[in-house]
């Protein structure tokens, strides 16, 4: 009897052994059972994990599901309880056997390394699911500093100034002095640099002026030849201790943004050897002066240019340029005039030319005849005057002789 005892005794203390270590399951309707989890490599059911504050988890989970739950709506969830962070959900479907299933989540940066918190796992179908807790332990680096927001306009012209917003935050256990913070694009060849001062810990300096975050705003000019696409921003927090960094985004709007190409006639009918010519109206919208140059397009059997290739047109004006176009042979043709500033393609204006040879025709027959008529009148006068002098010189000879 006592041997009994014994032995259910121990193995009672197995099994709250196991679920000390492996975490604690919640009770549910779900059927899955043997819910795991790893830690950026570290299994979570032999020991406390310890991570940093502000570190990103990789989870890495392992349950076995008992029965199919393919046709409901399910998911995975994973949070840190007893603090305000948002949970990593993913959507999956629930079918029989062993699932693994990857989910990424951020550690609060505001921990109290004294404590210990859990993370959850559960799986979800529906409003029936299962839950299973593990002890995580939390800390501090030594030096740290946290970049808590970069606020910025996301898009910018070309030639304008951009503001950066930044917030830096000391959250390891150690003051930090003289910290800096750079912001730069360098696709642009840009940066610039401001002063933090120092910031301390938490809660260890509540008589002085210091603070342990602080806010900055720095301003990078954007070159006005900066080529219009998306470039990648860095900000950086340093000082002699430790640095982070983060990117962001930035969307320069190049010249084209600022400036707009205006055909009023596209298109011209005219005659085979006739000249005609077309408006070209440039409008600078932006706040500088522009500088375009009138590049036209070469297309066989038509003569296009302009005797203006380089126009400066004031911020807030237009400016009409004249293209002339003339053809060699009759047909239609379509050719273009490109709008050029700072080496970029402002616009391509599309012309037509609608060119008719019948005209032409019956002009050369006029100027034939009138050539015709003038060659005959010229012949006529040559034959009166051979025929006068013919006898002049027959009484001539006769004397003489």
């Amino acid at each position: 009897m006592k041997t009994k005892i014994l032995v259910s005794l121990i193995a009672l203390l197995a099994v709250m052994a196991y679920v000390q270590l492996a975490g604690v399951l919640a009770v549910g309707d779900l059927n899955v059972s043997s819910i795991q989890a790893n830690v950026n490599g570290v299994d979570m059911g032999s020991k406390t994990v310890v991570n940093y504050a502000g570190a990103t988890l990789v989870v890495r989970t392992e349950f076995v599901v008992n029965q199919d739950y393919s046709n409901a709506d399910s998911k995975v969830r994973v949070w840190i309880g007893g603090k305000e962070t948002e949970a990593s959900v993913k959507d999956i479907a629930l079918t029989t056997g062993t699932h693994y299933e990857y989910l990424v989540l951020k550690v609060p940066t505001d921990i109290d390394s004294t404590e210990t918190v859990s993370l959850y796992v559960r799986v979800e179908s529906g409003s029936d699911y299962q839950e299973a807790e593990f002890n995580l332990k939390l800390q501090r680096k030594t030096y740290s500093v946290d970049i808590l927001s970069v606020d910025y306009d996301r898009t910018v012209k070309a030639g304008e100034n951009l503001p950066v917003t930044i917030v830096l935050s000391n959250d390891g256990y150690r003051e930090l002095k003289n910290l800096f913070a750079i912001v730069s694009i360098d696709e642009l060849g840009i940066s610039k640099k401001v002063y933090f001062n120092d910031l301390i810990i938490n809660d260890t300096c509540n008589k002085c002026d210091k603070e342990d975050s602080a806010e900055r705003t720095v301003t990078l000019k954007i070159p006005t030849n900066a080529k219009a696409g998306e470039y990648q921003m860095k900000v950086e927090a340093l000082n002699s201790k430790q640095s982070s960094f983060v990117t962001k985004v930035v969307v320069v709007a190049g010249s084209e943004e600022e400036s707009r190409i205006v055909v009023p006639v596209t298109s011209k009918d005219f005659t085979t050897g006739d000249s005609v010519t077309y408006d070209v109206v440039i409008v600078n919208s932006g706040s500088k002066v522009g500088v375009y140059e009138i590049v036209p397009e070469t297309t066989s059997g038509l003569s296009v240019s302009t005797d203006t290739p380089i126009v400066t047109v004031a911020a807030g004006s237009s400016q009409t340029v004249k293209v002339a176009v003339k053809a060699s042979r009759d047909g239609a043709y379509t050719f273009a005039v490109n709008v050029n500033s700072d080496g970029q393609l402002v616009q391509r204006a599309s012309l037509t030319a609608n060119v008719d040879a019948g005209n032409m025709f019956s002009g050369n027959v006029a100027i034939l005849t009138i050539i015709l008529a003038i060659v005959f009148v010229v012949l006529l006068v040559v034959l009166v005057v051979l025929l006068t002098r013919k006898p002049m010189k027959s009484e001539e000879l006769e004397e003489s002789y």
